[in-house]
């Protein structure tokens, strides 16, 4: 780490985390101007009685609350459409994203296409948005995206494409980090979103444009998670410390990639599940064994302390062989909590590998950060390695 570079660090606006946060989401709602509310979610939210919950806390403040509820996952461009031409004509002024990471996702979308001229195709990538979007609170009822306290919005486009906006304006005026929300997630999805936290908070901790900030952020992340992933996904509607615990990795790790990067994981990650459909969480943990595998020499010090971190024994150990229980500590949790282990598990065709990694390795947004360099022929031998 280089002590004479100077960092800076972007997050959300505010931040309420803790059990039975949500609770305040009302007030807060006031506080930010709001007369009038659209809840944005989708089916699966209105379903576990969630959306009321949190529409009778909005009303008890007074507010006039209208619901939308067509986020799909892997939300296409058209949900965000759909969504503003409600808010257009019944003239909402303030959001409240209430679901998982694509709830979140579309949620930042439509704000800032509300306010400003254009479509959304004219604000993908970097900083292209001019102006701030209506208010926004953001409330997640997953634990792993992390996107509550990230300034990205992931869509797919028409062409089934995966597009991305990254500005500024798309951090929410408040997150509610409500662990308690995230009781009644299934154990699938819960395995899958705190692998994808893990991930995130994996990549950033070995990213290169890593500092003393997002290290501690992304340590504690790796640790929690190692500690608490296991009983989530099998004691999840009763551990209530493990889904606490979740939730601040995942908060954590989100604060920690936004600043630090991802790298190399989620680039193969993104082109497998581009290619196949397979949800982000799941092709994150099937990449990161066999990635973290790759990378140890790059950064054999940090991989030994994320092995440390997971609870892996490396008192009498080198530091290259404590970096190597990373790689051991990461595949034992995926078998655990029941993540397919090989790429053919999920119906990945071998023939298929050098036209990913040829996707893959396109991601430079992302392999700027790799703690190793790596070109196309690692990439393909890293996915062979996976199959």
């Amino acid at each position: 780490m280089d002590m004479n570079a100077t960092f800076s660090i972007l997050t959300t606006k505010k931040i309420l985390a803790g059990n039975n946060a949500v609770e305040n989401v009302g007030r807060e709602a006031i506080i930010l101007g709001a007369n009038k509310v659209l809840i944005i979610t989708d089916i699966g939210i209105v379903k576990a009685g969630i959306v009321d919950k949190v529409k009778k806390l909005l009303e008890q403040e007074n507010l006039k609350v209208g619901v939308f509820e067509e986020v799909e996952p892997e939300p296409h461009t058209k949900v965000v459409y759909n969504c503003i031409k409600k808010i257009e004509k019944e003239n909402y002024n303030l959001l409240v994203g209430l679901g998982g990471g694509s709830v979140i996702d579309v949620t930042k979308a439509v704000s800032v296409l509300i306010t400003n001229k254009g479509v959304l195709e004219d604000y993908l990538g970097f900083d292209k948005v001019k102006k701030p979007g209506i208010k926004k609170i953001q409330i997640p009822t997953t634990s792993g995206t992390g996107s509550e306290a990230t300034h990205v919005s992931v869509l797919i486009n028409e062409n089934e494409e995966k597009v991305v906006i990254y500005s500024p304006y798309l951090f929410s005026d408040l997150a509610i980090v409500d662990p308690l929300l995230t009781l009644s997630m299934p154990p699938k999805i819960t395995a899958h979103t705190g692998m994808d936290a893990l991930a995130h908070a994996i990549e950033s901790y070995t990213s290169v444009d890593a500092n003393i900030f997002t290290d501690s952020l992304s340590l504690k992340a790796i640790s929690l998670i190692g500690k608490s992933l296991r009983k989530a996904v099998l004691q999840g509607d009763k551990n209530i410390e493990a889904r606490y615990n979740m939730s601040m990795a995942s908060l954590f790790a989100g604060i920690s990639f936004i600043n630090a990067g991802c790298n190399a994981v989620h680039a193969l990650a993104l082109a497998l599940g581009g290619k196949y459909h397979i949800p982000h969480g799941l092709s994150n943990a099937l990449m990161l064994p066999y990635v973290i595998d790759f990378n140890l020499p790059g950064n054999f010090e940090k991989f030994a302390n994320i092995a440390e971190a997971m609870g892996e024994k490396i008192e009498s150990l080198s530091i290259p062989e404590s970096a190597r229980k990373s790689v051991n500590a990461v595949q034992m949790l995926s078998e655990d909590i029941g993540i397919p282990q090989r790429l053919r598990d999920v119906n990945v065709k071998k023939d298929d590998i050098e036209e990913v990694s040829k996707i893959a390795i396109k991601a430079t947004r992302l392999l700027v950060h790799n703690p190793r360099k790596i070109g196309l022929d690692d990439i393909i031998k890293i996915y062979q390695s996976a199959w």
